[in-house]
C-alpha cells in the first residue's frame, strides 16, 4: 500500500469531478434504457426479490468510493513485473543497502479496472454491479527509487492520459487525452518487490497494465 492521501493520484482524481458527476447522471439514465431489464436478468436471475432502482441508485451514490483507487497500484504492478528492472534483484551486483534511481524512457501503459458493488439479499451475496474502467497513460521522465529488490518510491514525471468508464457495455464517461497531474513523490512504504528475470528483456515503454 502507498502512503499517499486516499484520493491523491486516484481514478477519482484522474477523471475529475465534472466527469464523475456525468457518470452518476449516466447511471441514473441507464435505468430508463432498454438494456436495463437485460442487466437485471444477467446479474442474478432473481428479479422479483430485488429493488433494482435502489440498487443502481446505490452504485451511483458510491461512485466516489468505487473510483477511490490509487493509480500507483497500476504503475507498481507494471514496473514490478517488468524484466527491465529484474537486474536490480541480483544482490551480487546491487547491495541491499544501495539506493538506485532509475529513470524510465517515455512509455505507454494500458490498464483496466473493475470496481464493483456487491448485491446482498438476506446476508447472501447473489451478484454484483461492475464499472469497467480503461486507462491509457503516456509517461515521461518517471524515476523509480529502488532498494533491496524493491520499488520504494515513484517520482511521476509528466503524464498524459485518456480513459473511459463503462457500465455493462455502455460507455458513460470518456476522457480524451490530456495532461494529468500526478502528485509525487509517491512513497511505497516497505516497497513493492521486483519480479526476478523470467524471460528476454523488454522495453518498459511497451508494458501494459
Amino acid at each position: 500500500m502507498t502512503a499517499m492521501t486516499s484520493r491523491e493520484n486516484s481514478l477519482l482524481q484522474f477523471f475529475g469531478s465534472d466527469r464523475v458527476q456525468d457518470l452518476k447522471s449516466g447511471l441514473a439514465q441507464y435505468m430508463k434504457s432498454d438494456d436495463y431489464a437485460e442487466l437485471k436478468k444477467e446479474v442474478t436471475g432473481q428479479l422479483s426479490t430485488i429493488k433494482w432502482p435502489g440498487a443502481v441508485d446505490k452504485i451511483a451514490a458510491q461512485v466516489d468510493t468505487l473510483l477511490d483507487s490509487p493509480l500507483s497500484d497500476t504503475l507498481t504492478k507494471v514496473y514490478s513485473e517488468s524484466n527491465v528492472l529484474a537486474k536490480y534483484t541480483d544482490p551480487e551486483h546491487y547491495d541491499p543497502d544501495e539506493v538506485v534511481l532509475v529513470e524510465l524512457t517515455e512509455h505507454a501503459i494500458d490498464s483496466t479496472h473493475a470496481p464493483h458493488l456487491d448485491i446482498v439479499i438476506n446476508g447472501q451475496r447473489i451478484g454484483q454491479l461492475t464499472l469497467d474502467v480503461a486507462l491509457q497513460l503516456e509517461l515521461k521522465g518517471l524515476i523509480l527509487k529502488i532498494q533491496n529488490a524493491r520499488i520504494m518510491e515513484i517520482n511521476p514525471g509528466t503524464c498524459t492520459g485518456s480513459g473511459t468508464v463503462s457500465f455493462y457495455g455502455q460507455t458513460l464517461v470518456k476522457k480524451e487525452s490530456e495532461p494529468v497531474s500526478l502528485l509525487g513523490p509517491i512513497d511505497l512504504g516497505e516497497g513493492i518487490p521486483i519480479a526476478p528475470l523470467i524471460g528476454p528483456e523488454h522495453d518498459a515503454g511497451k508494458s501494459n497494465g
